[in-house]
């Protein structure tokens, strides 16, 4: 049997401290993948609607309408994932509601262990749900999409190749170069404007700052050229890269990527 694809998560959290845990644990796990996190019901639903993931882990309490009132339109998606909630209340009539209007399940931050370990439990009992996830249409819409579609074509090429020097699914960092080269690749000449293009297109994206997304992508550029074997970074990266750095610029590496899977 082949390795199950990456779990994809979008989290629609008011905390940002909440939501800043379970990114860090989502950066250190292979098996899922934080595709978004926003803090409004609003925001959530188009979230969900731009990257049908296979779960959702969704706040009763949010900045902009509340997560009881987004669950029936969440349910109502072609694809349906799965949601599971995540709540201070204890009201037995809120939690019937919760359940009726279609939760998967209800986690209590209130539980013992929540404020050390929330992170670990809430994934523990995604994994053991998935094998029950109805993801019948995705696969089918994704599949067609991958063998159609130029774009997406590009973007698993782009996906493989930073694989191939460690740089893996499953991480913010990783999506946000890759989302970068895609970007540049689009333009003439390949040209790599940080400032004017990437990131107000990623910032837009991922609702994140732009000191978070340029430390999230040097970091991980950084951590490639410290643990990926020198032999195989030459084969990947055929690019001079200074000596005295030890690694690529960010921008020079968004450059090279971009003319390699450019058109």
């Amino acid at each position: 049997m082949g390795k199950e694809p990456v779990m994809k998560i979008v989290m629609i959290e008011d905390d940002p401290l909440e939501v800043r845990r379970f990114a860090e644990y989502f950066e250190k796990v292979e098996d899922m993948e934080l595709v978004a996190a926003v803090d409004g019901a609003p925001a959530g639903l188009e979230a969900v609607e731009a990257n049908v993931p296979d779960a959702v882990i969704l706040d009763l309490e949010l900045a902009e309408g509340n997560g009881i009132q987004l669950l029936p339109k969440l349910k109502a998606l072609p694809f349906a994932p799965y949601i599971l909630v995540t709540t201070w209340t204890t009201d037995a009539v809120t939690l019937r509601g919760v359940r009726a209007k279609g939760s998967g399940h209800i986690q209590s931050k209130a539980m013992p262990g929540y404020a050390e370990n929330g992170p670990e439990m809430v994934a523990s009992f995604l994994r053991e749900m998935r094998p029950f996830f109805n993801k019948g249409p995705v696969e089918q819409s994704t599949a067609a999409v991958s063998i159609l579609d130029p774009e997406e074509r590009r973007r698993k090429k782009v996906v493989e190749a930073l694989g191939r020097i460690g740089i893996t699914l499953g991480t913010f960092s990783q999506n946000y170069l890759v989302e970068s080269i895609l970007i540049a690749a689009k333009t003439e000449g390949c040209i790599v404007d940080l400032e004017n293009e990437i990131y107000p297109a990623l910032i837009k994206k991922y609702k994140v700052t732009k000191i978070s997304l340029e430390k999230a992508m040097r970091t991980r550029i950084e951590s490639a050229w410290r643990h990926t074997d020198i032999e195989t970074l030459q084969r990947e990266y055929t690019q001079y890269v200074n000596p005295e750095k030890g690694k690529p610029e960010l921008k020079e590496f968004i450059g090279y990527y971009a003319n390699k899977f450019s058109d």
